[in-house]
């Protein structure tokens, strides 16, 4: 059980979770390597990022490791945020974050945690890749430079998320909703128990759950996509 960072994985799941697909877009078909002294992690031949590890998730033992505890990582410099994520578990008494392994389960596994230790440690984004045996290790990502990685959220990378995530795993979908919205700046599109994305319209109740998602064959602009018409309208005239 997460305990108390149940509510930071309640408010960031979705914005976390559809950077990521933006990313994994972003880099396509690709190849990695991780250079272990200098903390980098290049993609292909010319997209290099900072990378921190921060666990690895094994599917033969069903125990997440923090990077920290891990011998094959602790005495590199890829363990600056994971040891940054140990000591604030100290200091707010968060047991997830201060134990050497964890179980894993629906609310604790790779795919939470790094969404969580990405917030935290305001990272970009992070990525994983299978490991020795059935493992996964996990890695926070920052841009270096002018990396072209587009890191804001549109209408349609939040729904696409929300959609994956919400039958696998278990957190307030209204209020992970609600916070990606307002960090895409789309916070008009929330009302209390409705919020509008693209051609969908999500009904929730009271406590936060989706009830339905209401698809509309003709779909009015957004008051956002309205606002930008009229701003480009403006432009045009001014130009004539």
């Amino acid at each position: 059980m997460l305990g108390k960072l149940q509510n930071l994985l309640d408010k960031n799941l979705i914005a976390v979770a559809a950077k990521q697909f933006a990313f994994s877009k972003h880099i396509g078909k690709h190849s990695f390597k991780i250079n272990r002294l200098e903390g980098l992690i290049r993609f292909n031949t010319d997209q290099i990022f900072a990378a921190n590890v921060i666990g690895t998730e094994s599917f033969e033992t069903d125990e997440w490791t923090w990077a920290w505890s891990d011998t094959e990582f602790r005495e590199t410099p890829l363990v600056k945020s994971a040891n940054k994520l140990r000591k604030l578990g100290i200091k707010q008494e968060l047991t997830v974050l201060t134990r050497k392994r964890c179980a894993l389960d629906t609310s604790v596994n790779g795919f939470t945690l790094a969404c969580i230790a990405t917030d935290i440690a305001k990272a970009d984004c992070f990525y994983s890749f299978k490991s020795e045996g059935d493992t996964r290790t996990y890695i926070l990502l920052n841009k270096i430079g002018q990396d072209t990685f587009d890191t804001d959220l549109s209408e349609e990378l939040i729904l696409h998320a929300f959609e994956k995530l919400m039958p696998d795993i278990k957190f307030d979908h209204y209020a992970s909703l609600k916070y990606a919205c307002e960090e895409a700046g789309l916070g008009e599109l929330v009302k209390p128990q409705k919020i509008s994305l693209g051609s969908a319209e999500l009904i929730f109740d009271t406590v936060g759950n989706c009830l339905d998602i209401k698809r509309r064959s003709s779909v009015a602009p957004s008051p956002m996509q309205e606002k930008t018409t009229r701003k480009h309208r403006r432009s045009k005239s001014r130009r004539r």
